[in-house]
């Protein structure tokens, strides 16, 4: 049975109209296949019509981690052999999906914040924050642990988490990192296995929280740089730099450039069954200016 005679065992085109996202027509898609074609409905099968390299990606899709883009959502369509008006909505579902998530990344400058997500209709449960919570947020422990939770078989007691950071953390710092995260909503209780598990969550900040935050989670992310030089070896980090010239015009350009090439990484590799929550980050500032005088950082 060709793909394409296997995606039409699957009455999606007519069904389709159901569904209220783009996340609940690939997991009933998924669904289908297993119960109705076996091991040629799998994972890596539809993997392999995607032209992706492992099952990362189209985990991270069901998973509802990612958010396809408008190319790939375009060849999710096809592989489920979606026409039409079926195919215009699915791509739509998913246009949706992304202007919730970019949504959920805006920092609303305003002097009424609150007010300024309520006539957004974003979803409820927001929280806006202060600095002190926005730095809590980007901490380390915070960001790491929010992912390590979804390494298979990770522990939950505080002492054998901590002694899992080999670049140094407590056992408190953990309790803490543990509480704010349930608190916050940004991990949440599997009502299925009793796991826990990391959710998308919405975070607004008000106004002037960003620069001082920002210059912390920098410094921190130099420390940890810096630190990891002497606890692994060469085989398990890697530093990579350049030097060329930048017009600073280029400069919002290229901070855009790198962020999508980040997330493009992270999207390829970021697999379920991964074992180890690494950093990847890059680094930009001027070594040479064409003016003594420059701005105080911030």
């Amino acid at each position: 049975m060709t793909p394409t005679e296997q995606s039409k065992c699957i009455p999606l085109n007519s069904k389709i109209f159901e569904f209220r996202s783009y996340l609940d027509v690939l997991q009933y898609y998924q669904t289908e296949s297993k119960a109705r074609l076996g091991r040629a409905g799998s994972l890596g099968t539809w993997s392999r019509r995607l032209g992706t390299r492992s099952t990362g990606t189209l985990a991270n899709y069901l998973a509802g981690r990612k958010v396809p883009d408008s190319q790939m959502a375009k060849k999710l369509a096809h592989t489920m052999d979606l026409t039409g008006r079926a195919e215009e909505y699915f791509l739509l579902l998913t246009d949706q999906a992304r202007i919730e998530r970019a949504l959920r990344e805006v920092q609303v400058a305003s002097p009424a914040p609150r007010e300024a997500l309520s006539r957004l209709r974003l979803e409820e449960g927001a929280r806006v924050l202060d600095a002190k919570e926005f730095a809590e947020m980007n901490r380390i422990e915070t960001l790491a642990l929010r992912e390590a939770v979804r390494i298979p078989g990770f522990p939950e007691a505080p002492a054998e988490i901590s002694a899992r950071f080999p670049l140094g953390s407590t056992e408190s710092v953990v309790v803490a990192t543990l509480e704010k995260l349930k608190n916050s909503g940004l991990i949440m209780r599997n009502p299925e296995t009793g796991r826990l598990q990391p959710r998308d969550f919405m975070v607004m900040t008000e106004c002037d929280v960003s620069q001082a935050a920002v210059r912390g989670f920098h410094a921190t992310m130099f420390e940890l740089a810096r630190r990891a030089l002497d606890v692994f070896p060469v085989k398990e980090r890697n530093v990579t730099a350049d030097f060329f010239l930048l017009r600073q015009r280029d400069l919002p350009k290229l901070k855009k450039r790198l962020c999508d090439y980040m997330r493009a990484i992270v999207e390829e590799f970021d697999h379920p069954d991964g074992t180890a929550v690494f950093t990847l980050g890059n680094y930009l500032f001027p070594i040479v200016v064409s003016k003594q005088e420059r701005e105080l950082p911030t």
